[in-house]
């Protein structure tokens, strides 16, 4: 033993609570049996699904959605952003993995919100993607190569203004 504190400690287990101290989810499930169903009754099992956040269901969902789309495309992004928002839902060890990674990407998500706000990084990327694009159209425009290119749009622009008639070539 090193004395590192908590260093033989099963981490796999919850921390031990106060006296009359409740996790969420034994008050989770205290307030489901306690609640009436459709039928007005009490709830001793409502089902099979786990307490979860708005929160780890959308930061699951777009883990899922990005993992697919970079393995197979955008197809099976939305399958795996689906999977992964249904696997939040369930009382199982997946369904705590997809709870937590939610809640990291969720994190992850603020973080990049708070960048961006002290930064102004998506409004700055615009910007330069607007730069760019306007200077590879400058690029892509033909340019007027003096009388030549002018006496060609002329003689176009005249045989399309006379209706009916063949252009003269």
């Amino acid at each position: 033993m090193s004395g590192f504190p908590g260093e033989n400690r099963d981490w796999t287990q919850a921390p031990a609570n106060h006296p009359g101290q409740q996790t969420n989810q034994q008050q989770y499930q205290q307030q489901q049996q306690q609640a009436p169903s459709n039928d007005g009754a009490p709830n001793s099992d409502r089902s099979s699904m786990a307490p979860h956040t708005k929160r780890q269901l959308a930061g699951a969902a777009v883990a899922g959605g990005v993992a697919g789309l970079l393995v197979a495309g955008p197809a099976l992004a939305v399958v795996a952003a689906g999977g992964a928002a249904l696997a939040v839902t369930s009382k199982s060890k997946t369904g705590d993995v997809a709870r937590a990674g939610g809640d990291a990407v969720a994190a992850t998500g603020d973080r990049l919100k708070k960048i961006d706000q002290k930064h102004h990084i998506v409004e700055k990327t615009g910007k330069g993607l607007t730069k760019g694009l306007k200077w590879v159209e400058r690029r892509m425009t033909p340019r007027n190569s003096g009388n030549n290119n002018t006496q060609q749009q002329q003689q176009f622009g005249n045989s399309h203004n006379n209706a009916g008639s063949a252009p003269s070539y």
